[in-house]
C-alpha cells in the first residue's frame, strides 16, 4: 500500500469544492424535486464537486448532494446532482472491518510513533513514558515498562485502532515508507551482538535490577525474623 500524497493549496481546482447549506420548504418542494437538474439551474455559483446540504424545514430529512456541471451549447453550465456519499456494500464492509482499525507506524522527528521509551533519572533510576502520534509525551512518567505498555494499549484503542500491520514506518513529511537506519557497529563487536554502547546500557540495567532484588530479599529476611521473634515472645 502506497500512502496518499497530501493535498496542498496549489492542487488542481478539480480537487477543491465549496460546501453549501440550504433550508428546504417542504410544503413547496419534494425530495424528488431536489434531484431534478432544473431545480438548481439558477444557482450560477455551483461548481463541480460542490456539496449541498439539504435540510428540511420540518426536520424530516437532512442529506447531502454532490454537484456536477456540464458545458452546454449556450456556453453556460448545466447542473446535475447525485446523493453523497456514494457507498457500496464493499466500502461499507471495509469501513466496518479490520482495515479501519489497522495502524501503520509513522516516523516523527526520526523516531517511530506511537512508542514507549525509557528515560534515565538521577540515582540510577529509570522511568518510562508514552509518546503519542504527534511525537509529544502523553500523560505522566511510568514506574515500569509494563505499566507504560498498558497505557500504550489504552491510547491506541482510544483512537479506534486494534492492531499494527506488517509494514515499514511512514515518514510524516514525505508520506513514504522509511528504510530502517543501520545500527552503528563498533570494530570489536561480534556479529549478532549489541553494539558496545548498547551492551553497557543493558549491563547497567541488569546490575541495578540485581541490586534491587538483593535489597528486597534482605528486607523480606528481616521481616520474617521479626515476625518469628514476635511469635516466640
Amino acid at each position: 500500500m502506497n500512502p496518499r500524497i497530501s493535498i496542498a493549496p496549489s492542487d488542481a481546482a478539480s480537487h477543491k469544492h465549496q460546501s453549501w447549506c440550504v433550508t428546504i420548504d417542504t410544503k413547496r418542494t419534494t425530495p424528488a424535486d431536489l434531484l431534478r437538474p432544473q431545480y438548481w439551474a439558477a444557482s450560477l455559483l455551483l461548481k463541480s464537486n460542490d456539496l449541498i446540504r439539504c435540510v428540511a424545514d420540518d426536520g424530516s430529512y437532512d442529506f447531502v448532494l454532490k454537484v456536477e456541471t456540464h458545458r452546454v451549447a449556450s456556453g453556460r453550465n448545466a447542473i446535475t446532482v447525485s446523493m453523497h456519499p456514494k457507498l457500496t456494500p464493499a466500502l461499507v464492509a471495509a469501513a466496518q472491518g479490520t482495515a479501519a482499525s489497522e495502524m501503520v507506524p509513522t516516523v516523527v522527528h526520526g523516531k517511530t510513533v506511537p512508542r514507549v521509551e525509557s528515560l534515565s533519572l538521577s540515582g540510577n533510576r529509570f522511568a518510562w513514558r508514552l509518546v503519542g502520534f504527534d511525537g509529544q509525551p502523553v500523560g505522566d512518567l511510568h514506574q515500569s515498562e509494563d505499566i507504560a505498555s498498558a497505557a500504550y494499549d489504552d491510547y491506541v484503542a482510544a483512537h479506534g485502532l486494534t492492531h499494527e500491520i506488517e509494514q515499514r514506518p511512514v515518514d510524516s513529511r514525505t508520506e513514504e515508507p522509511v528504510v530502517p537506519a543501520r545500527t552503528q557497529v563498533f570494530p570489536s563487536d561480534r556479529p549478532g551482538q549489541f553494539s558496545r554502547g548498547k551492551a553497557k546500557e543493558v549491563a547497567k540495567r541488569e546490575a541495578l535490577a540485581a541490586k534491587r532484588r538483593e535489597i528486597d530479599e534482605a528486607n523480606k529476611a528481616r521481616t520474617a525474623a521479626r515476625l518469628a521473634a514476635e511469635t516466640v515472645a
